[in-house]
């Protein structure tokens, strides 16, 4: 190499369109927040929350392509290794930091400057069926995150390789 900095195309698209789903779920105040991520060997290492969301969603795309959880669909739910543990407390760190969120945009809501349905989590949190349900709200916002994040991502890469 030459100095020059190599960029993973795929992977530079990841992280964009990462961020910008995250932004449209929850709103951009919160994609640099660092939580806390518990690694394959042990350690835990602070990393963006958009980072986490991303991370969780490609293993939980690879748990359901391994054969043992193709064959067996119904022990998808149980945490029988020590990396279903693991992927188990990452998605515990993330779904209390979206409780965190969503309590404090219910304190923001009262407020003059609150921008109304300015991303998705507002627009839940003003719907019938959602409002007093954060379980359902934190599902949906996942849901959301995992329908966008991979359908975008190729989409983006193959476009920018067929006109390069």
């Amino acid at each position: 190499m030459d100095g020059k900095t190599q960029l993973s195309l795929p992977e530079f698209t990841r992280e964009l369109q990462g961020r910008i789903i995250f932004s449209v779920a929850v709103g951009n105040k919160y994609w640099d927040q660092l939580l806390p991520m518990e690694q394959k060997d042990g350690t835990v290492k602070q990393v963006p929350i958009y980072h986490q969301f991303v991370s969780l969603i490609e293993q939980f795309v690879m748990r359901t392509l391994e054969p043992f959880n193709m064959a067996f669909p119904e022990l998808m739910g149980y945490t029988i290794c020590s990396s279903d543990r693991r992927w188990g407390r990452n998605i515990r760190v993330v779904k209390d930091f979206c409780a965190k969120i969503i309590a404090e945009r219910r304190k923001e809501e009262s407020k003059a400057d609150n921008q109304d349905g300015a991303d998705l989590l507002s627009i839940l949190l003003k719907d019938e069926i959602h409002k007093d349900d954060d379980n359902l709200i934190i599902d949906e916002i996942l849901t959301f995150f995992l329908a966008g994040m991979f359908t975008v991502q190729i989409s983006s890469t193959n476009l920018i390789y067929y006109l390069t």
